[in-house]
């Protein structure tokens, strides 16, 4: 019956009303807010004193929330749906041993660390404010969407020191092929969702708020870390989280749209588009070409259904879209229009929006609080102040009003218009439906005006020839259709048109355009080779590889030595201009420190692709610490004999200054200023007592014991 309304809708023969009976998403609008930093209804279940630590309770509560809705915040913005964090029961602060909040408290004020599933925590208010704010959102035309965890507890949580056996130990860990979902994520208790007890613990947990509450939805936290068998029965007829009675959306952190169709296919409503959404971020951010996103919505078809895919821009676990700018050298207005211009393709594309809050302030956000001072993370106090005057909110609205009237946006079949090919940076797409008007979006992703005398978007079977166009957000428009039916006229820099017109010959065919062509002929993207060395004389042998997180999984590229220069390595690659590249080095020798990953405690190294960066150099491990002022070098012997691959290191082992011994026992180590207690060892040839060592020194020999 389900695939049947899905087919229908396609069609434009069932309309959404006939769909409003069940909890389907496929027509909304969802804002998506942090409750404890969202607003404050009560003073009475603040914190008091520690209320403004990063990363302790603020004061948010579903009161805030509920006289928000009363005000009419979110309907005037547009949204139909909110989505809250967990409510569940947190266990207690933990203490900040590092970075720039150590020596605060570090409390589950998100929602994630769950003492009790079925119990309200206070710092939000009762389970009556709960209710209520569920119901007044109802009164109000708004669904309510609950965020809810399956795959842990929080540290230190009360069952898993009364039922051990209900969680992944290290040794289950250890002994696993499947390490994302049988090993603790960041340490938290591990849930076995196998277990027949856990799984009826967690889905008597789900169904608990469904009933109690009323929810709408439910957003499940890190899907693809629990079990595979745990979803198909609790997405089953009669299940906990059956779709005829509750919407699904899954956080399944992976780019990859054969991993996300898995969940899907799984029975979930819906997963979160990581793919889109780094596709989106690299290339909207700053100003690269959007071949990334016409790539990752090719990949449609993997897809039972790409619609029931919720699209996104921003959220609590990555940095702000306007701060990913910044980083790439792109700030104030055209940040602002990049914004924009990111927001307006996810309102346009297949897939249910989610719009995070402090998005419609072009608010910046580095990322988790637990690295950044108060005022420049991702989950600081909302601010009402001007909010719905300002340019992304009322852009925000428009593309509300258009999306929730525009059965074609939503439920329209995509078709690819135009790609970006060398220094042309467009990117076109049809919308259709029977029955709806034809829609083409086009884009100028670029920093210049594009005159499309030299490139006429050939759209005569949509639009009828000459017909006069329309702009379904009100802009003026600044392009036209001649009599051969193509698009003609100038591309504003950074422009967003949703374009409609009398239909065409045939508007729902798929195009035949000379920018598809020219794409697949090779020229999607201007390259730029990015040359990579890095300084590794403290690795040993290695051999060093380049590691990118930038593409939603891992890519590594081997690395050569330098003939010239011994243990410095190098390599190239070619990617798109302006790709933002996240990377670091890593040493595949099995003794290497830190998994293999340079820079322990360091963040990711990160270089805009552009001519005047493409020579990067580096030294192994330090990052964002500086290069020390000082170098020990010496031998590792036994009985006289040279070790390799013995470690030389600081007291603490896991830091920065350590190094690899080579074949002839030789070690470069970078040392800092001052006094410093440091040894020699291996697991097969022993090691040396702690030695007292200051500055520069060569000839300094360890003989292991």
């Amino acid at each position: 019956m389900r695939q049947l309304k899905t087919w229908l809708l396609s069609l434009g023969l069932l309309s959404s009303f006939a769909l409003a009976q069940t909890p389907d998403f496929s027509n909304d609008r969802i804002y998506f807010l942090l409750t404890d930093r969202f607003a404050n209804g009560d003073t009475s279940n603040d914190l008091g004193a520690n209320s403004q630590q990063p990363l302790n309770w603020h004061g948010g509560d579903f009161k805030g929330v509920t006289q928000k809705i009363k005000e009419g915040y979110f309907q005037k913005l547009g949204f139909s749906a909110i989505w809250i964090t967990p409510v569940y029961l947190q266990t207690p602060p933990v203490p900040v041993t590092g970075g720039p909040n150590a020596g605060t408290e570090f409390a589950g004020y998100h929602g994630y660390w769950a003492e009790d599933y079925f119990k309200v925590d206070p710092h939000l208010g009762t389970l009556e404010d709960l209710k209520e704010l569920v119901k007044v959102a109802h009164e109000n035309g708004l669904k309510v969407v609950q965020d809810m965890v399956v795959n842990h507890l929080g540290y230190g949580a009360t069952l898993s020191e009364t039922h051990p056996e209900y969680f992944h130990t290290q040794a289950d860990c250890n002994a696993s092929s499947n390490k994302d979902q049988d090993c603790a994520l960041a340490g938290l208790p591990d849930l076995k969702q196998e277990l027949p007890e856990v799984q009826k613990l967690l889905n008597d947990a789900v169904s608990y708020w469904v009933k109690e509450v009323g929810i709408d939805g439910i957003r499940m936290d890190t899907m693809k870390h629990s079990s595979d068998a745990y979803w198909p029965q609790f997405f089953a007829e009669g299940g906990p989280a059956d779709p005829a009675k509750v919407w699904t959306v899954g956080e399944v952190f992976d780019g990859n749209p054969v991993f996300l169709s898995k969940f899907l296919n799984m029975g979930s409503p819906s997963v979160f588009d990581f793919g889109l959404y780094g596709a989106i971020k690299d290339s909207i951010s700053g100003g690269g070409d959007a071949t990334k996103v016409a790539e990752v919505l090719a990949q449609d078809s993997v897809y039972p259904d790409a619609r029931r895919l919720s699209t996104f821009i921003d959220n609590h676990d990555v940095k702000r879209f306007i701060s990913e700018a910044a980083e790439r050298g792109v700030t104030g207005t055209a940040a602002v229009e990049r914004l924009d211009l990111a927001l307006s393709l996810i309102y346009t594309l297949r897939g249910t929006p989610v719009v995070y809050y402090g998005t419609e302030l072009a608010s910046p956000g580095e990322g988790d609080p637990y690295n950044y001072p108060l005022g420049r993370s991702n989950r600081e106090d909302m601010n009402f102040t001007g909010a719905q005057d300002a340019p992304i909110s009322k852009r925000l609205m428009t593309l509300n009003q258009i999306r929730a009237s525009t059965p074609a946006l939503r439920n329209g079949k995509y078709a690819e218009v135009c790609r970006p090919y060398g220094d042309t940076n467009i990117f076109a797409f049809k919308r259709s439906q029977l029955g709806q008007p034809p829609l083409v979006v086009v884009m100028n992703n670029g920093d210049s005006p594009i005159d499309l005398s030299a490139l006429p978007l050939e759209l005569s079977k949509t639009f009828a020839a000459s017909a006069p166009l329309s702009e379904l957000t009100g802009k003026a428009l600044s392009v036209s259709l001649n009599a051969d039916g193509n698009l003609v006229g100038s591309l504003p820099a950074r422009s967003f048109y949703i374009l409609t017109a009398e239909r065409g010959s045939n508007p729902y065919a798929a195009p035949e355009n000379p920018c598809i062509a020219l794409a697949k002929a090779g020229g999607a993207s201007a390259l730029v080779k990015m040359n990579f060395t890095v300084d590794a004389r403290s690795q040993g042998n290695g051999p060093i590889e380049l590691r990118r997180f930038d593409t939603g999984s891992q890519v590594t590229y081997p690395m050569q030595p330098d003939p010239e220069h011994p243990g410095f390595w190098k390599t190239s690659i070619s990617v798109p201009k302006n790709t933002l590249l996240k990377f670091k080095y890593g040493n595949l020798n099995p003794r290497a420190q830190n998994s293999g990953y340079e820079g322990f405690g360091e963040p990711d190294r990160s270089v805009v692709a552009r001519a005047e960066n493409a020579d990067v150099q580096g030294v192994y491990n330090f990052i964002v610490s500086p290069v020390p002022p000082f170098v020990l070098t010496g031998k590792v012997t036994r009985n006289g004999q040279p070790v390799a691959n013995a470690l030389v290191a600081l007291e603490g082992e896991n830091t920065l200054f350590h190094a690899l011994t080579l074949e002839d026992g030789s070690y470069y180590l970078p040392l800092p200023a001052g006094k410093q207690k440091l040894r020699a060892r291996h697991p097969d040839a022993g090691s040396t007592e702690w030695t007292e060592v200051e500055g520069s020194q060569q000839n300094f020999n360890f003989e292991l014991k």
